[in-house]
C-alpha cells in the first residue's frame, strides 16, 4: 500500500455517485485531497450535484499544496488537477 495517495475531484465524485467511495479507503488507506478539490466539490454541492461531504470520511485528509508555475500554462486543467 502506498504511503500517501493524492486524489483529485473525478474519482471522489464518480465513486461517490455509484456508492463505492469506500473502495479508495480499501485500496489506499488514508487519502489526501488538495484544498482545491474540496472547493470544486463545494461548488458542485452549491450547484445541486450529489457530491461527497469530505468531513464524513475520517480517512480523507484535506491538504495544502503548492502549484508549480508551469502548470498555470495548461489551460484545460481544473484547480484540483493542477495542485500537486
Amino acid at each position: 500500500m502506498p504511503e500517501l495517495a493524492v486524489v483529485n475531484t473525478s474519482p471522489l465524485f464518480y465513486l461517490h455517485r455509484i456508492r463505492l467511495l469506500e473502495v479508495l479507503h480499501e485500496l489506499y488507506g488514508n487519502i489526501a485531497v488538495p484544498k482545491a478539490v474540496e472547493k470544486e466539490l463545494e461548488k458542485g454541492h452549491i450547484q445541486g450535484e450529489d457530491v461527497p461531504q469530505l468531513a464524513d470520511y475520517p480517512w480523507i485528509k484535506i491538504i495544502s499544496v503548492s502549484t508549480p508555475e508551469y502548470l498555470d500554462l495548461i489551460v484545460d486543467l481544473g484547480l484540483g488537477d493542477c495542485h500537486i
